[in-house]
């Protein structure tokens, strides 16, 4: 163990700066930069065989959001047919939180898993959440054609209503959609 001096004000002087600089910051828990993007590495654990690795990756993704720039990443993963390895309940919620990315280019790719997930209503239900979250005419147009044209199967009126509580602040984008309900 080493014990310096220092003033908080002037800061490290002498050997002891010199000897701090000589450290890089890492990340100690998964031995990678802190400063490295990490989305390359989240979707290799997501969708690979170790279920150790899996598992925590999981619980990572659960605590954390997606950033604008991860989007072509994120894009990436939904065309990679390595998706389906990740668990319903993550794909589900990386549906919801791309959402957030508010990056109209998701639309054709939750479009198409959208018909692709006919036999899940959760994933459907999670995709459609996903396109309310975007907030763009673009993706609302895309939210009521989907529903019109294929409605998902659902049992709990609770699920729906979730996906509807997204659409709560956005009545000027809402009004085509109502009439397409109707």
């Amino acid at each position: 163990e080493l014990t310096v001096p220092y003033d908080t004000v002037v800061g490290l002087k002498g050997w002891a700066d010199g000897f701090m600089k000589t450290f890089a910051p890492l990340d100690t828990l998964s031995d990678h930069d802190i400063f490295k993007k990490k989305f390359d590495i989240l979707t290799k654990d997501l969708t690979g065989d170790d279920t150790t690795k899996k598992r925590q990756a999981e619980r990572s993704f659960a605590q954390i959001g997606l950033h604008k720039d991860y989007t072509d990443e994120f894009i990436a993963l939904l065309n990679n047919p390595a998706l389906s390895k990740i668990s319903e309940d993550t794909r589900a919620q990386l549906f919801v939180t791309g959402g957030t990315l508010h990056d109209d280019r998701l639309i054709p790719h939750y479009s198409r898993l959208y018909k692709q997930y006919t036999d899940s209503f959760y994933l459907q239900l999670s995709l459609l959440k996903g396109l309310a979250y975007l907030k763009s005419k673009t993706a609302f147009a895309a939210f009521g054609s989907l529903i019109v044209a294929e409605p998902p199967l659902v049992g709990e009126q609770t699920s729906v209503l979730d996906v509807f509580s997204v659409l709560h602040d956005s009545l000027l984008l809402c009004k085509p959609l109502v009439a397409d309900l109707m």
